[in-house]
């Protein structure tokens, strides 16, 4: 399956951003160091 989504819809629904929670890109490293998470392309 090849979903297509990208980093500031997920950062907005998973709470981050303005006046949210703080880390998503440090969150995003760890997932991505732990095999839970790739990223296949940059846009």
């Amino acid at each position: 399956m090849d979903a297509e989504y990208f980093s500031n819809d997920r950062k907005a629904k998973a709470g981050f951003g303005k006046d949210g929670e703080k880390g998503f890109d440090g969150t995003i490293t760890s997932l991505q160091m732990q095999m839970y998470l790739c990223m296949r392309d940059f846009r």
